[in-house]
């Protein structure tokens, strides 16, 4: 199956997306990629905006990379969530420890 990313053409075994049931996803990844893709078509000058739109094309890459290798998503997003949460945490306990 070849699916297209913006301008780049992509070719996906049909047995890896069969594997891991995820063809759905696949789809909806692609759509989302392609809805921002063709939202931002204008010319950047503003560096948040870039940033932005950097940070979202990164999030839907390691997704695309994620289904293609067979992963959980939501094992894999829930483990990102509490890594970021218990880092926070521990910052935050840190700042208090120093205010007594």
């Amino acid at each position: 199956m070849t699916m297209l990313f913006g301008s780049i053409k992509v070719q996906i075994n049909k047995q890896n997306i069969k594997k891991c049931q995820k063809e759905d996803l696949l789809i909806k990844l692609r759509q989302d990629f392609n809805n921002l893709i063709g939202e931002s078509e204008f010319v950047i000058n503003d560096l948040e905006k870039f940033e932005f739109l950097e940070n979202k094309l990164h999030l839907l890459l390691k997704e695309l990379y994620l289904l293609m290798d067979g992963w959980n998503l939501k094992d894999i997003q829930k483990e990102e969530f509490s890594f970021e949460i218990n880092a926070i945490k521990s910052k935050l306990h840190k700042k208090r420890c120093n205010f007594e």
